[in-house]
């Protein structure tokens, strides 16, 4: 079989996560898919379905969603440990210019938007010390192999897709889009583990080749000069592969359901809603002149300056206007899918009450299968880091054991309105409430500066920090910026 040939699960899930890939990358994307997403109208020629797709809007909820799920995560900083001497490499993490920052944010981008991604811990040179991670896709990991080896199950084969340019030989001005295989391979897998050895390959498309070609398919050839058997600081053979597959709920070789896949069907259901809605309104929200008992052989223009006169007694003129409720039916309809994504989970498009009722326990309800889907989603992103990091460590000879990476996990904050804030202080000068939970309730609800303890507080306030006389506690409107402001200073 040619080195392209897919893993059947890779063929059966590649539609789905195309198609949230397109709606998180939004409007271009969804309407470049032309009618994948959009069928066409009976009776619509090419111009008229242009037409009837360029009058359609995209509502953004399942980008606004991601974003706002890996702000979440990323909204408090985690743990990190890492050799003090190799520090430097977390600044340029993937080799150019991007930060741990950054590629924590790719890892748990992809978690949400397709449920699979991989990182590969590679290096410049077969002896190079400064290792960095490459990020794969999941439209990009075209096969893999898993193996029990050690009582472990492992990857002992993994093929990846990737894109590379070369110049073409009549024209040194422009650049050719091609692909390549790289072939990631444990080589005596089914041998005691001291003769195992991690080996790369390069699998690119012949000279012959046309990927132009309608008739033909490009045919990959192994390049052996680009052939590799990395190895570790000092020359230290490599026995396993140094790719970590990273999903949302799991680490291994299963490939799971992308979390924002029902999602993504809604956004694409009221895209469609809007298309219809906007091709109606098209036709239908200008008034339409109509005319009957003048003599056709005139022209009639509209407008105050101009009069249509005309001796039949029967003549009539005036305008057809839109009437019924098929617009209205269809702005329902979408107006309801809006409700249904922000249940899915686009939490910023939900319209709050005006009366902001929602008590803290209905909030931290309302908010508990999410949070526990998004600790899962830290959790299983910290370990794959963790792993990934130590492979970049001991790459660079600076011992595995030194790190560590655990990314935020404690999502149940619940910010103080005005009237809770009251509460609290008159609870605390009645004493009904100890300063402890007092204290405690600041914390929750994020008033007081990261990492501030309650020994910080009392050690500030025998330190002779104003305080408000004995038995008089004031109130603040926390509903007033400039008051929250001080408070918050």
């Amino acid at each position: 079989m040619p080195v392209e040939t897919p893993h059947p699960e890779f063929v059966r899930n590649l539609p789905l996560w195309q198609k949230c890939r397109d709606v998180v990358c939004g409007e271009e994307a969804v309407k470049t898919a032309g009618m994948t997403y959009l069928p066409r109208l009976s009776g619509q020629d090419e111009d008229e379905y242009d037409a009837y797709r360029a009058r359609a809007t995209f509502y953004a909820a399942s980008s606004r969603t991601v974003e706002g799920l890996v702000g979440v995560i990323l909204a408090k900083e985690g743990e990190l440990e890492f050799p003090e001497g190799s520090k430097d490499l977390l600044e340029h993490i993937d080799g150019g210019d991007n930060s741990l920052g950054a590629l924590e944010n790719k890892v748990l981008t992809q978690q949400f938007v397709t449920g699979r991604l991989g990182l590969l811990v590679d290096a410049p040179g077969v002896d190079d010390a400064r290792p960095y991670v490459a990020t794969y896709h999941a439209e990009n990991i075209v096969s893999w192999q898993w193996r029990v080896l050690d009582g472990k199950s492992q990857p002992t084969q993994v093929v990846l897709r990737e894109e590379y340019y070369e110049q073409d030989a009549n024209d040194p001005f422009v650049f050719l889009r091609k692909h390549q295989y790289r072939v990631l391979e444990l080589e005596g897998w089914d041998g005691p583990e001291i003769l195992r050895r991690y080996t790369v390959q390069i699998w690119r498309e012949a000279k012959d080749s046309s990927v132009t070609s309608a008739t033909r398919k490009a045919t990959y050839v192994r390049i052996a000069e680009l052939d590799t058997v990395p190895t570790m600081s000092g020359g230290r053979p490599i026995r396993f592969l140094p790719f970590k597959f990273v999903g949302a709920r799991g680490l291994g070789e299963a490939v799971e359901k992308p979390l924002i896949a029902d999602l993504a069907s809604m956004n694409l259901s009221h895209y469609r809603n809007s298309a219809d809605h906007e091709h109606g309104l098209h036709w239908t929200a200008l008034p339409t002149v109509f005319a009957a008992g003048f003599d056709t052989n005139m022209k009639y223009t509209v407008g105050s300056a101009r009069a249509w006169i005309t001796d039949n007694a029967e003549a009539k003129a005036g305008y057809l206007e839109f009437s019924g409720a098929g617009l209205d039916s269809i702005a329902k309809a979408m107006e309801s899918k809006e409700k249904k994504m922000a249940v899915l989970g686009a939490r910023l498009l939900e319209d709050h009450p005006a009366s902001g009722a929602e008590t803290a326990t209905a909030v931290r309800i309302r908010k508990g299968g999410e949070n526990s889907l998004l600790r899962q989603v830290a959790k299983n992103a910290s370990e794959a880091l963790t792993v990934v990091l130590q492979w970049v460590a001991d790459w660079a000879g600076s011992g595995m054991g030194e790190a560590k990476r655990s990314l935020n996990q404690d999502f149940d904050t619940l910010p103080i309105d005005g009237q809770t804030m009251s509460a609290l202080m008159l609870a605390l000068q009645s004493g009904d409430i100890s300063y402890d939970v007092w204290f405690y309730n600041l914390k929750r609800g994020e008033l007081l500066p990261e990492g501030h303890t309650l020994e910080d507080e009392k050690a500030l306030i025998t330190a002779g920090r104003p305080t408000p006389p004995a038995g008089r506690l004031t109130t603040m409107n926390m509903d007033d910026p400039a008051e929250e402001e001080d408070f918050e200073a």
